[in-house]
């Protein structure tokens, strides 16, 4: 059974393909090799074709409003980590690195880079929510804070020096110290990497022990904690001002480009936000609160006062599907 990145990113694939399919343009994509890859049961698979199959068909049939009858000369899969590697600003200076999209097409007769480029944001789980989760890093949200560096991965490691490292050099020293708690015959060796600027444990080392993985999870639900209560705690200190520019501009990316759609795999299609509730924002109190989720995780929401459902919800997530075996993201959903 596949984990849920890995649902997420065959259901990419997937869709890239019918797509492509559909329009008739010949794809390199083999779906039986890349589901095999991903360890997708044929179940898992199967039910992915029939939501990416479904949910192609809706997005052509939205694109005929905005391009008639073109046909796009390439629809491709955006790589990992768009803002790192500058990958939309390298199609167009004035495009952004931060845009959500999972698929891009391409239509070669437009001269246009905004009309040349269009972009598909893929939910692979059910959603009730409009927003799209927007790629900020934690420096971005540390800027937000008021807060600078100027060395690489400043923000990760403030956030990590004041809200994680004594937990995480405490689990250290009980594996090194107390090893047979874990199952472990001796002391480990594997456990953390010998790089000096190391500051999480190896994701196998993790992942393949016999004991002790509850005292991991604990470990990892508190930190997330940490991180919740002190992102709370400074979005409260920020102006109206500032908290609508947050919403408005970086988390609901409104004037991000290329243009996009979101696309849900229970056939939902959604443009970005309207006109008219960018306004109501704007003439609106913006309030910070928490939630608890369904499955005891805390988010923190951003509303209007006297609304009960959220403009944008903030996750705290390690970037690794292994907790404690790699850096947070933050993610606005």
């Amino acid at each position: 059974m596949a984990t849920r990145q890995q649902i997420g990113h065959y259901f990419e694939h997937s869709f890239a393909y019918h797509l492509s399919t559909l329009y008739g343009i010949q794809s390199t994509i083999n779906l039986q090799s890349v589901s095999q890859s991903m360890g997708l049961t044929s179940q898992e698979k199967s039910i992915k074709d029939s939501e990416s199959n479904n949910i192609a068909q809706k997005v052509k049939t939205k694109l005929s409003t905005y391009y008639k009858q073109d046909i796009p000369s390439k629809i491709s899969i955006v790589d990992a980590n768009p803002k790192q590697k500058k990958f939309f600003t390298s199609l167009y200076s004035e495009f952004d690195d931060s845009n959500p999209s999972d698929i891009l097409i391409e239509f070669s007769k437009k001269n246009f880079p905004e009309e040349k480029y269009f972009g598909v944001s893929l939910k692979s789980t059910s959603r009730s929510k409009r927003t799209v989760k927007a790629n900020l890093g934690v420096e971005d949200i540390l800027k937000l804070f008021g807060k600078t560096g100027y060395t690489s991965n400043w923000a990760s490691t403030f956030l990590y020096n004041n809200l994680a490292k004594q937990i995480v050099d405490a689990r250290k020293l009980d594996v090194e110290t107390n090893f047979s708690n874990y199952g472990l015959s001796a002391r480990p060796t594997n456990h953390f990497s010998s790089s000096s600027t190391s500051k999480w444990f190896n994701k196998n080392f993790v992942r393949t022990l016999k004991k002790g993985k509850k005292l991991f999870e604990s470990d990892a639900k508190i930190i997330k904690k940490n991180y919740i209560s002190y992102f709370e705690q400074e979005f409260k200190k920020l102006t109206q001002d500032k908290l609508k520019r947050f919403i408005i501009e970086d988390a609901l990316r409104e004037v991000s480009l290329p243009l996009y759609i979101v696309a849900k795999s229970d056939g939902g299609l959604f443009v970005s936000y309207s006109t008219d509730k960018i306004l109501e924002i704007i003439s609106s109190t913006i309030i910070i609160d928490t939630r608890k989720t369904t499955g005891g995780e805390t988010r923190i929401q951003l509303k209007k006062q006297g609304h009960d459902d959220s403009i944008i919800e903030i996750r705290i997530k390690f970037l690794s599907a292994q907790d404690m075996t790699n850096s947070i993201k933050v993610e606005i959903t």
